[in-house]
């Protein structure tokens, strides 16, 4: 079933990928560069989804930190009329004196397949008021005063290809927006408040949150057809013309998922592509095409259910439509995944966690929830270590019945004929090694030495053979008690050194499930060192999941070597 899934998921990301490289490339050859309509949005601020942890640059979110927001954004801009002549020179009142603008902006987001995040933004002139209007000529005025105007609905889609933006060092989102033109269908709205044309804009944003620094980088392509108010001489003299425009947006904050807040700066830059609509000039990058605004956020979830976002800050470069300084207010409904409920007894075993010092293994209460240690037989020779006299030597086919476990030896009478120097029952002439004792199934030497286990270097306790768990599960098995055995024999003759324990997982499967069982199993691990006498603040713990692969998952062999522990030094 996962499987199907996982095929089903990556189908339908292929799919919506092919869509998006569809939609990029008709923008380019479908759409004349030169139409022109008349006036366009006035407005720049675009909010990001409800229930972001960010205004200007997205920072989407999926499944698995919530299903659903809906709330509404207020957007304060002071002089958002202003216009910039061809020289530089900044004319507040001289052909729009609009100086104060207030709109709501209502916002509806949801996810799903913890993979596509759809969202809905309607923008609403709520207030606009006049400023002190130098000359006669007038391009565009405030709505009047008691009315309010609505803007083009703005419908998004964006899709997680890697990584989760709130859980994940780094995660790749990509999407598009559209706009619908509804001043194209009626003529109660200002010029200024939408366009009359669609309008569309394909985006990437990169982005994670690490030891509470959430960051995300933005970049996108708004294509809108060349918009215009005025008159043939007005565009020539002054700045009052739109067209297509790449923007490059950044943020980064201090998050807390705990206390449930962030904040820090996010900035927002941009510059129209395309050339000037009477002189054929290029316009990216001059001061009256460019916007760049910075703000300062600051976001809260409260109980887990509504969140309030504050922002402010100021507008620089002053293409049409930047404001001298911008105020934001969010309220939105997005309630926070609850997480799991908390297993008191995980491994099952009657021993509740708060005193298991085994959580993930089976046992007895009076080993306050650890398993029985596994019986040793060093020498493979059938006698328990315990019992056995001769832990290292095997007692062979004559085993000696005063000393269990231990071979029988045969003093021979040292004669000129008969010699035997070691003195283990053999004829120098017969013995293998006639200086050392040894059985005689040995040929009169001593056993060769038990192959060892780990290797131990400046960076890492290597294991020769992997930790065995039971499938799906992070139960260790009994055979892989030995190398854990050495592992606490090295660690106890070296009581100043520290280790992280790190779980791996290959690639089959649920990746956030796959994780989780990573985590475990280093947990699994580190319980059974310190239940053998290993201070728990000498072992730390770490699952990576599929993270971190050393082999090729494509291949069986390959997934076998991924799944694995390691033990790692630290300094």
């Amino acid at each position: 079933m996962v499987a199907i899934k996982t095929h089903q998921t990556s189908f339908i990301t292929k799919t919506l990928g092919s869509l998006l490289l569809t939609l990029s490339l008709s923008l380019f050859f479908t759409f004349p560069a030169k139409a022109e309509t008349r006036g366009f949005q006035l407005n720049l601020f675009e909010p990001t989804a409800a229930g972001e942890w960010s205004l200007l640059v997205d920072h989407p979110w999926y499944s698995s930190t919530r299903y659903f927001a809906g709330g509404v954004t207020l957007n304060y801009a002071h002089n958002p009329s202003a216009i910039i002549d061809q020289l530089g020179n900044r004319n507040l009142q001289l052909l729009s004196p609009i100086e104060h603008q207030l709109l709501g902006h209502v916002d509806l987001a949801g996810s799903f397949l913890d993979r596509f995040l759809i969202t809905l933004s309607l923008p609403i002139t709520l207030y606009e008021g006049e400023g002190v209007q130098v000359g006669s000529q007038r391009v565009f005025g405030p709505i009047s005063s008691g009315t309010v105007a609505v803007g083009d609905p703005r419908l998004g889609l964006m899709v997680r290809i890697f990584g989760q933006p709130y859980r994940s060092p780094i995660s790749l989102s990509g999407g598009a927006e559209v706009w619908f033109p509804i001043n194209s269908y009626t003529n109660s709205f200002p010029s200024h408040v939408g366009e009359n044309s669609w309008r569309f804009r394909l985006k990437a944003a990169l982005g994670g949150l690490s030891h509470h620094v959430l960051w995300s980088l933005l970049a996108s392509y708004y294509y809108r057809p060349d918009g215009f108010f005025g008159t043939t001489e007005d565009r020539t003299n002054f700045a009052t013309f739109r067209s297509s425009q790449l923007q490059i947006g950044a943020s980064i904050a201090y998050a807390d998922k705990k206390r449930r807040f962030s904040i820090g700066p996010e900035a927002l830059f941009t510059t129209t592509l395309s050339n000037d609509l009477d002189t054929a000039s290029k316009t990216a990058f001059r001061t009256y095409s460019t916007s760049l605004e910075v703000l300062l956020g600051i976001h809260y979830n409260i109980a887990s259910q509504v969140q309030l976002s504050l922002g402010g800050g100021l507008g620089f470069f002053f293409e049409t439509g930047t404001p001298d300084a911008r105020a934001l207010l969010r309220i939105a409904y997005a309630p926070m995944r609850k997480p799991p409920a908390v297993d008191r007894d995980t491994d099952k075993d009657g021993v509740e966690n708060a005193i298991d010092k085994c959580p993930q293994q089976p046992g007895p209460a009076k080993n306050q929830g650890c398993p029985e240690p596994a019986p040793s037989d060093q020498d493979k020779d059938g006698v328990m270590d315990k019992e056995d006299k001769c832990i290292d030597v095997p007692q062979g086919k004559n085993p000696d019945p005063n000393k269990k476990g231990c071979p029988l030896i045969v003093e021979v009478k040292q004669t000129p004929e008969i010699k035997d120097r070691d003195v283990d029952g053999i004829k120098d002439e017969d013995d293998g090694c006639p200086d050392v004792p040894g059985p005689i199934e040995n040929n009169g030497c001593p056993p060769a030495p038990q192959r060892k286990l780990i290797v131990v270097s400046e960076a890492k306790i290597q294991i020769l053979q992997k930790i065995q768990f039971a499938t799906g599960k992070s139960t260790i098995k009994p055979p892989s008690f030995p190398i854990l055995e050495e592992v606490i024999s090295v660690m106890t003759q070296r009581p100043k050194m520290k280790i992280k324990v790190e779980g791996h997982t290959d690639n089959k499967g649920n990746a956030k499930k796959n994780l989780e069982l990573s985590q475990k199993r280093a947990q699994a691990v580190k319980q059974y060192l310190v239940s053998h006498g290993i201070e728990s603040s000498r072992v730390e713990t770490e699952g990576f999941g599929d993270k971190k692969p050393m082999a090729d998952n494509k291949k069986i062999t390959g997934r076998d070597q991924n799944r694995r522990i390691e033990f790692i030094i630290l300094p």
